[in-house]
């Protein structure tokens, strides 16, 4: 299994850091890269609402431009409220917009999102959930309305599970790694100008391991280890947070019990 990577975007929305975006659009430009962008269908998300935003028509017409540039889309949640607290199969963080709803909840907010991509012709290829949180009810929903794939989960390949096929997320930033198909996850509103920098050594380095969400799609096979190779990461990445927050309890324990200490003695 070689090393291979391809990038996403998150949170594209008519509001966003269009600075960085400009930046590392011309950057996988001069090196061919197609991304995978998570577009938000209707960016309610006040937070994301700060940055500085465009025309919505200008928006879409930008997407449509990407995407007969070989740029591909994912539905990015529908829009972008945190609904409830739940973490979801993934369980990285805890509020999702889908995670915790029922499934019929869950198939009207997708239902309504596919239906915005549909109405500014634009094509969709997976799902990307919003703090990738999601639960089974989600997985349902997705299939209703013909979407197979997400961009998530945990693994050395892409690998199927309930009737969908799961292309892992874990790194933020890129790096060369020996084996593997890795989605590199930019996030355009915090990126620093020195990010976009690394990003374009990495490229300089390594385009040669470039692929996309659909070639992934394509070189898909059945692959005994890639249920294994899931299990084991996913096991291997909720031990190590865990740890850090046993060693953060276990530190927030010892510097109460000192205080208590010092008081008695002062």
């Amino acid at each position: 299994m070689a090393f291979k990577f391809l990038f996403r975007l998150d949170d594209i929305a008519p509001n966003m850091n269009w600075t960085n975006y400009e930046k590392l659009k011309e950057v996988f430009v001069y090196y061919g890269i197609k991304p995978l962008l998570g577009v938000i269908p209707d960016n309610q998300d006040l937070e994301l609402k700060g940055h500085p935003g465009i025309d919505p028509v200008i928006f879409w017409e930008e997407i449509r431009d990407r995407q007969k540039a070989g740029w591909e889309v994912a539905v990015h949640g529908y829009q972008h409220l945190y609904a409830t607290n739940e973490s979801g199969i993934i369980g990285l963080q805890a509020r999702s917009e889908f995670a915790g709803l029922s499934y019929n909840q869950q198939l009207d907010k997708l239902k309504k999102a596919t239906q915005i991509f549909r109405e500014n012709k634009v094509e969709y290829i997976t799902f990307m959930a919003p703090s990738h949180s999601f639960d089974s009810n989600t997985i349902r929903a997705l299939r209703r309305v013909g979407i197979c794939s997400v961009t998530d989960g945990f693994g050395l390949s892409a690998y199927r599970r309930n009737k969908m096929l799961f292309v892992p997320q874990l790194f933020a930033k890129p790096k060369k790694l020996p084996l593997g198909t890795y989605t590199f996850c930019l996030h355009l509103n915090t990126m620093t100008a020195e990010d976009i920098v690394q990003v374009e050594r990495f490229l300089e380095e390594n385009v040669a391991d470039a692929t996309t969400f659909s070639g992934v799609i394509q070189e898909e096979r059945f692959n005994p280890m890639a249920s294994i190779n899931h299990l084991l990461l996913k096991t291997t990445f909720k031990g190590i947070r865990k740890a850090r927050e046993f060693r953060t309890g276990h530190l927030a324990a010892v510097q109460k019990k000192q205080q208590k200490i010092r008081s008695r003695v002062n």
